[in-house]
């Protein structure tokens, strides 16, 4: 995942803002000649570019080999740029509150420590500490640049995070080792283990739970209400995997990427290459017409229609929605090959017919 979402565009603020303060900073250095600087500039321009084209390059040359580099393209850049284009303000606010509270949830310590180092370096106001400043300043606003603020932004600004954490550990430390100002260490520290006691207690069975399907479970309830929605997923799942052999794939017809943890937990393979529908939301041209025709050239074990979540939402948005997401086609496929078996938490589960 870090790997991944540095070839994002969220991650060239982070770049841009480094280059940008490395290069003033090797223009202002005093003790240095002109071709002393222009040289020391090339080399950290070359040294920023050669790393961020060797990640994208990593990334990139297994889709490019397969055939597929209009699909990296497109999940990067295109895709993202459209996704973003429908936000509302009032989603934007409201994934900004959740990124916040997952954030404390998962990395307390880090933030303790983050606020230390930007303590010490307005502090001390090192010269050399204003690349750092721009580094994470370059972080922070390539998070905030798509206005999603969904979890995985946040890992560019890990390394420019954990740097200023060691900056205010070491203030700390020293601090520690005199014999002045013993209350403001004290606090200094005692907040710091709260910080890390509530991270450890909150995160621990996301860890440390016996198998990968419950530590996912735990990790989802940290992210959500209670987590209800994701404990509907394991019961669906359950019956899922009851009624398929292994080896059989299942569609899951849904409206947002929450129920495709139905695949996870049922250990059952998508029959169709768009298994969830925000991409049919974003882009309602072709729509479903290329999943339809997957599934009548490769017929799942079982289709789990989720639609019948939306019933009584009084909404325009997903009324409309609803009527393009579950159109006539689909209907005709399910009654044509399909009988219904039962509702498992609000979703129909349908089973193909015998030939």
């Amino acid at each position: 995942m870090g790997i991944a979402v540095m070839t994002k565009p969220v991650a060239g603020w982070t770049g841009l803002a480094l280059a940008a303060m490395l290069l003033a900073w090797i223009a202002t250095a005093p003790e240095q000649r002109v071709r002393q600087k222009a040289h020391a500039a090339f080399t950290a321009a070359l040294a920023l570019a050669g790393g961020t084209l060797a990640v994208v390059a990593a990334v990139a040359t297994p889709f490019f080999l397969l055939g597929a580099g209009g699909a990296f393209a497109d999940a990067n850049i295109t895709y993202n740029l459209e996704f973003g284009a429908r936000m509302t303000p009032e989603f934007r606010l409201e994934q900004l509150g959740v990124a916040m509270l997952q954030l404390t949830y998962a990395a307390s310590p880090l933030l303790a420590g983050t606020a230390l180092g930007l303590v010490t370096i307005v502090a001390l106001r090192r010269r050399s500490d204003v690349i750092l400043l721009a580094w994470a300043a370059g972080s922070i606003l390539g998070i905030a640049s798509t206005g999603t603020f969904y979890m995985h932004h946040f890992v560019q600004l890990v390394p420019a995070a954990a740097i200023l954490t060691a900056v205010g550990m070491a203030a700390l430390l020293q601090l520690a080792a005199t014999r002045t100002r013993r209350l403001s260490r004290v606090a200094g520290l005692g907040l710091l283990a709260i910080f890390v006691i509530v991270a450890v207690d909150t995160n621990a069975p996301a860890y440390l739970a016996r198998t990968a399907a419950e530590r996912h479970l735990e990790r989802q309830v940290l992210a959500s209400a209670g987590g209800e929605a994701e404990k509907a997923n394991v019961a669906i799942s359950e019956r899922v995997r009851q009624l398929t052999a292994e080896g059989e794939t299942v569609y899951v017809h849904a409206y947002g990427p929450s129920h495709a943890a139905v695949y996870f937990y049922s250990r059952r393979s998508p029959a169709t290459t768009i298994f969830y529908g925000t991409p049919l939301r974003i882009r309602p041209e072709p729509g479903l017409a290329p999943v339809i025709e997957q599934l009548r050239a490769s017929p799942p074990a079982l289709i789990v229609d989720t639609t019948g979540l939306l019933d009584g939402i009084d909404d325009e948005a997903i009324e409309g929605w609803q009527e393009q997401f579950r159109p006539g086609a689909l209907l005709a496929l399910i009654e044509e090959r399909y009988e219904f078996v039962e509702t498992v938490a609000a979703v129909d589960i349908y089973r193909l017919r015998a030939p």
